[in-house]
């Protein structure tokens, strides 16, 4: 099972595929700003994961736009990125990968 591997198991070292999502709310906080990203556990996501905002609609990643995951809930992940809200409309897609 993908979703639950077994660390003593060496025949069960699958690593997740990476999960593409939207942002679908962001809130400035000091330098940083919080974003909710519309995937959860229940499509793979996992605390411990890597975030990048992707460029526009293509799958480059945007500088400076790496994501420290906060939360994961079933339905959405909190992230915390160093960018700004005008550069996050402009670029709303997300790649989260596991480590």
């Amino acid at each position: 099972d993908p979703t639950a591997p077994d660390p003593d198991n060496p025949r069960c070292n699958i690593k997740a595929n990476p999960v593409v999502g939207r942002i679908i709310g962001n809130q400035v906080q000091g330098s940083e700003v919080l974003i909710t990203i519309a995937v959860g556990s229940d499509s793979g996501v996992q605390k411990g994961w890597k975030g990048t905002v992707l460029q526009g609609s293509g799958d480059a990643p945007l500088a400076g736009g790496e994501i420290t995951i906060v939360r994961v809930d079933k339905k959405a992940t909190l992230g915390k990125v160093r960018l700004n809200i005008d550069q996050l409309e402009s670029n709303s897609r997300v790649k989260l990968s596991p480590p």
